[in-house]
C-alpha cells in the first residue's frame, strides 16, 4: 500500500485481517500528510448536492455514492469502537450555513429532494432561528444533518496506525516509492532504501501522488485549505458560539469551516487561495480577519496554531 493517510492504513488493516500480508510506505511519518491535518469533520453527503449526482450518473449509482457517504460516518465510528481509539469523537451535528438567501432557497429544495428519494431527513434553519444554532448573523439560513461527526484528524491518524500495527501490517515510514515496474506478473517497488516485491499494489496518495503513477495525477488536482485554532476560550463563550456543539461549513466557493474543539478552541479554517503552498502567516492573517469579522469577540483572542 503506497500511502499512510486514511485510506492506506484502513486498507491496510482489512487487508491483513482478511490473511493478505501487506505493508504500507509513506515518504514522510505515517499520517503527516492531509489525514493528520484537517477539520475533523466526517460529513454527511459528497461534495456536490445528491440530487445532481444521481442526474449526472443514473439513480443506481447516484444513490450508492450518498448511502456511502452515510456508510462512511458509521465505518469510522466502528473503528473507534473496535479498536479503542482516543480521538474526541463527537457526533453533535453538522450545519451547512448559506451565504446568500438564494443559497438557503436552494439547501430547502435539497432537503425536500432527498427526503423524496433517499428517505433522509434533515432539518431547515431559516435565518430567523439561525441564532440558536450559531452566535453569528453573517449566514441567512441553513440545513442540520444531525449524522455528522467531529473528530481530532491527529490522533484519529496516530490510532489507525496503532490498529494497523496490531492487525499485523509492517508500516515503513520515510520510505517513498520512487518508481513501479511490473515484472514476471509481480510488482517491483523501488524506494528511497531498495527494491521491494508485491503481489498486488493499492495506491492511496490522493493529493500527494505526483508523477509515480501518471493516470492517477491526471486526475487528482490539490487544493490549499488552511486552518488557525484560537487559545482555549471560556466556556460561556463556547456555548455563545456555538450552542449545541455543532460542525459548521459554509457555501461560498472559497468556503470557511470551523468548530469548537473538545478543548474549548476555536478551530476556524478554509480556501484562502487555491494554491497548496501558500505562506501560512499570510494565510493566517486571512483566516484570522475572516473570523473576527465573524465573530468580533474573538478579535482578543491569541491565535496559538
Amino acid at each position: 500500500v503506497i500511502g499512510g493517510g486514511y485510506t492506506g492504513l484502513i486498507a491496510s488493516r482489512r487487508l491483513q485481517t482478511l490473511g493478505v500480508k501487506t505493508a504500507v510506505f509513506d515518504s514522510g511519518p505515517i499520517g503527516s500528510g492531509a489525514s493528520s491535518r484537517n477539520g475533523g469533520k466526517a460529513l454527511v453527503g459528497l461534495k456536490k448536492n445528491a440530487s445532481v449526482v444521481v442526474e449526472e450518473y443514473g439513480t443506481e449509482l447516484g444513490k450508492a455514492l450518498w448511502n456511502a457517504s452515510l456508510l462512511g460516518i458509521d465505518l469510522v465510528k466502528n473503528i473507534i469502537s473496535e479498536e479503542g481509539i482516543d480521538c474526541d469523537f463527537e457526533q453533535n451535528g453538522s450545519v451547512y450555513l448559506a451565504c446568500k438567501p438564494r443559497h438557503y432557497d436552494h439547501m430547502r429544495r435539497e432537503s425536500e429532494w432527498l427526503d423524496k428519494h433517499v428517505m433522509y431527513s434533515r432539518t431547515n434553519v431559516d435565518h430567523r432561528d439561525l441564532r440558536g444554532e450559531i452566535g453569528t448573523d453573517c449566514y441567512f439560513g441553513g440545513v442540520i444533518d444531525k449524522a455528522s461527526a467531529g473528530l481530532h484528524p491527529g490522533k484519529w491518524v496516530r490510532g489507525l496506525a496503532e490498529a494497523a500495527l496490531r492487525a499485523g501490517v509492517t508500516l515503513c515510514a520515510e520510505m517513498g516509492v520512487l518508481r513501479l515496474e511490473r515484472q514476471s506478473g509481480k510488482w517491483i517497488l523501488f524506494t528511497k532504501k531498495g527494491k521491494v516485491t508485491a503481489q498486488e499494489v493499492l495506491v492511496a496518495t490522493n493529493g500527494y501522488t505526483g508523477n509515480l503513477v501518471p493516470s492517477i495525477q491526471r486526475r487528482v488536482l490539490p487544493v490549499g485549505s488552511y486552518i488557525i485554532a484560537t487559545d482555549p476560550l471560556s466556556t460561556a463563550l463556547q456555548k455563545r458560539i456555538s450552542p449545541n456543539g455543532r460542525l459548521f461549513y459554509d457555501s461560498k466557493w472559497f468556503l470557511k469551516y470551523f468548530r469548537i474543539t473538545r478543548d474549548g478552541r476555536m478551530l476556524f479554517g478554509g480556501r484562502t487561495t487555491i494554491s497548496p503552498n501558500q505562506n501560512l502567516k499570510q494565510s493566517a492573517r486571512i483566516l484570522r480577519q475572516d473570523m473576527t469579522i465573524m465573530f468580533p469577540e474573538l478579535a482578543q483572542q491569541s491565535v496559538s496554531h
